[in-house]
């Protein structure tokens, strides 16, 4: 099946030109299909990342760490409590945000996350938002933190990482 739609681009510069149709097409015919899931209660889910054969949430509960290697039916094997906004994992480390600051995890045993590090939210504006940011991504030695309209980038090499 394919579904096409129209959408208005409005161009807002400064000669107030005329408003520009796009068109666009896609192929729903080949979807992903749900294969499992698992129930985390009174922890709403809000961020995941997968490293290796588990996956990280961060709920409203803090840190769940899940086995997924068999996806019919991910496995609870690791939390760690506290509110958590934003999860992103690289290696033995996961970083959260969330509770004012942003969290330096170790999970290099799954079942026991630990809390090793936290960069605290200094006191100058643009800063305050980083322990509530909203996305996090780290790729080898940077890990960028989205925090209102700031994309915060930080050098984790040395300070923040595990291992």
């Amino acid at each position: 099946m394919s579904r096409c739609w129209v959408s208005v681009l409005l161009w807002l510069g400064a000669a107030r030109e005329a408003p520009v149709l796009a068109q666009s097409c896609a192929d729903y015919s080949q979807h992903p299909e749900p294969v499992g899931s698992v129930d985390t209660p009174g922890a709403n889910a809000v961020s995941v990342a997968i490293q290796g054969e588990f996956a990280y949430l961060a709920t409203v509960a803090g840190l769940r760490v899940l086995d997924i290697r068999n996806p019919v039916k991910p496995v609870l094997v690791g939390s760690l409590p506290g509110f958590a906004r934003a999860v992103a994992v690289e290696d033995t480390t996961a970083y959260l945000t969330g509770d004012g600051s942003l969290r330096v995890v170790d999970i290099r045993d799954p079942s026991a996350p630990a809390i090793v590090g936290t960069v605290s939210t200094p006191a100058e504006p643009r800063a305050m938002v980083v322990g509530w940011a909203t996305g996090l991504a780290v790729a080898g030695d940077l890990l960028c933190v989205a925090a209102g309209p700031f994309l915060h980038v930080l050098d984790v090499r040395d300070s923040l990482r595990v291992g």
